[in-house]
């Protein structure tokens, strides 16, 4: 694999740490730790070049991404699972990757915490992947999607490309179709949950 051109395996694990980052889907520390230390744990890969004003600066510039200042000095463990996976993504920032692996990031979360969440992501000037089970998001937020059936690669592309209604439910035994947006029409991917069982018919995209 090549990080930024260069081969990950020749890779030292700092130097790794520092050009790769990782969202797990539930944070494992300590949860007496507060915000800004759990924070500050991203930094520990820089820590040899970086001063302590540095990385001071670089938390300070992480919490206000994640819109965590007024929650710097509470301990994680208080912290709810929309805010604590905020706090974990603060955490992943403050490595200063260049690519950024998330494992479904919204696992757990109510919708609101899921969008906020995708928003920052999506709003970060760095190469992100995710793992997404909730298709739904995906249109939005993702600019390219990779469909795996069994392993395998069956799509890659732009959104509206890839996930057809076909696809998704090729792929997922679920049918699907798309709806256009009350308010701006843009479609938008809707799951048919009222069905279960194999399909033996499509319903159609608008």
């Amino acid at each position: 694999m090549l990080i930024d051109g260069q081969d990950g395996r020749h890779l030292s694990d700092a130097q790794r740490a520092q050009k790769v980052a990782f969202l797990p889907q539930q944070l494992s520390a300590d949860m007496r730790l507060s915000v800004t230390d759990l924070v500050a744990l991203g930094c520990l890969p820089h820590a040899q070049r970086w001063s302590d004003q540095r990385q001071r600066d670089e938390v300070e510039h992480c919490l206000a991404v994640c819109r965590l200042q007024d929650l710097r000095s509470q301990t994680i463990g208080h912290l709810s699972g929309g805010e604590l996976q905020r706090a974990n993504l603060a955490r992943t920032l403050a490595q200063k990757p260049t690519l950024l692996l998330l494992d479904e990031p919204t696992n757990h979360l109510d919708p609101r915490a899921s969008i906020e969440l995708l928003s920052t992501v999506a709003s970060l000037p760095i190469t992100c992947v995710a793992v997404l089970h909730d298709l739904a998001f995906v249109p939005y937020w993702a600019t390219h999607v990779l469909v795996m059936r069994d392993g395998a690669m069956v799509g890659f592309g732009e959104p509206a490309a890839v996930l057809t209604c076909e696809e998704v439910e090729h792929t997922f035994s679920t049918p699907a179709f798309y709806l256009p947006h009350p308010s701006h029409r843009t479609p938008m991917l809707v799951i048919d949950r009222s069905q279960s069982g194999p399909v033996r018919s499509l319903v159609p995209c608008v």
